[in-house]
């Protein structure tokens, strides 16, 4: 079972510069926490006051409710798979996994026990002696998460752990990975400048900026309701149209637009009034081009201005008449459809756009 993981008000400066400001997280048992952020965003900052390997100026660590603040990295039973697997090249796969077993002093048999189970758990069985730089990538990253997963911590730390492995390699670890935390019900924090990979991953995603946390939530939640411009152009591709609420019914807000009509999004009351500024977030592939305008939902005209390939899939860069463009995803076998000049009507169904706050900061 995995243990509970909260970081209170953590403050973290290197020489002038505040690298993590007032960071609070609460984890629960068996939760795969990603911590998303650009560079210098100050994730890793937090993942090794985490582990120990830094201090916090400010702030408390605690597991399960024990402070662990003051405690060396040794005292956390904390297992940590590195960006580079810091994997021993002169000894084999068995001894590299049944290292932290050693250290601990425990038994042969005890050792050469939990080694061979936690082989098979990583589909490792009958590479026991060979040597890391007779394996490939992927089975580097096995052995790694082998190691830290042998003597049974309740918390697991990865650090960027797919950045070394190529596209196709990647998706496929981030699956596998995925499922043998779950299966083993260990509380996982890992550390990401991959959106697709968090939020592939995750059963919470916190996005950090500027070293502060700017929203912690569910991946669907992040992805389709982010609470502010930079999350939601971190976040994939965003469309976001200026407007002002001018009325507020229950669970909606209609929102005047800058390009033009007039628009109903719903809306948690608590987080916005009426007259407020405020963006109306339509992602891509929710946009569709078509004949007859919705009876609800947001309306368009404009001329292709761009089509892009990216293979599955083509963008379509529509100018509307605000002189504004609107970015649209749709299936690469439509591309013939369209040609640059073309007047078309694009519409985002009513339920498929949220508010985005103007405020461009966490």
């Amino acid at each position: 079972m995995g243990a509970r993981i909260q970081l209170i008000a953590i403050d973290k400066k290197y020489k002038d510069k505040q690298v993590v400001r007032s960071v609070y997280l609460d984890v629960k048992p068996g939760d795969f926490l990603t911590i998303l952020g650009p560079s210098g965003a100050g994730k890793t900052t937090v993942l090794k006051i985490l582990a120990g390997f830094e201090k916090a100026d400010q702030g408390q660590v605690l597991i399960d409710g024990t402070d662990i603040t003051d405690a060396p990295p040794y005292k956390r039973n904390i297992g940590m798979l590195f960006q580079n697997y810091a994997l021993f090249p002169h000894l084999t796969v068995a001894e590299n996994i049944a290292f932290p077993l050693t250290v601990r002093k425990e038994g042969r048999a005890e050792i050469d026990r939990k080694t061979r189970a936690i082989l098979e758990r990583v589909k490792l069985t009958g590479y026991e002696k060979r040597l890391p730089r007779e394996l490939s990538g992927g089975q580097q990253q096995r052995v790694a998460l082998a190691r830290a997963l042998v003597f049974n911590p309740p918390i697991l730390l990865l650090d960027e752990p797919m950045s070394a492995l190529d596209k196709q390699l990647r998706k496929h670890m981030q699956v596998e990975v995925k499922e043998i935390v779950r299966e083993i019900g260990i509380t996982t924090i890992s550390v990401t400048h991959d959106q697709e990979e968090a939020l592939t991953m995750a059963s919470q995603v916190c996005v950090m900026e500027n070293g502060s946390v700017a929203q912690c939530a569910d991946p669907r939640s992040i992805y389709e309701r982010p609470r502010s411009p930079f999350i939601a152009n971190f976040i994939g591709e965003a469309n976001l149209l200026k407007g002002r609420i001018f009325e507020i019914s229950g669970d909606r807000a209609d929102v005047a637009l800058e390009a033009g009509p007039s628009v109903r999004v719903s809306c948690d009351m608590i987080f916005y009034a009426h007259k407020e500024m405020v963006y109306v977030l339509a992602r891509p592939e929710k946009i569709q081009v078509v004949e007859e305008p919705p009876a609800k939902g947001l309306c368009l005209s404009g001329r292709v201005a761009q089509i892009i390939y990216v293979g599955e899939a083509i963008r379509l860069d529509v100018e509307i008449e605000s002189g504004e463009t609107i970015k649209l995803k749709m299936l690469s076998k439509r591309s013939q459809e369209y040609s640059p000049g073309q007047a078309v009507t694009i519409a985002v169904r009513e339920d498929d756009l949220a508010l985005v706050k103007m405020e461009d900061r966490p």
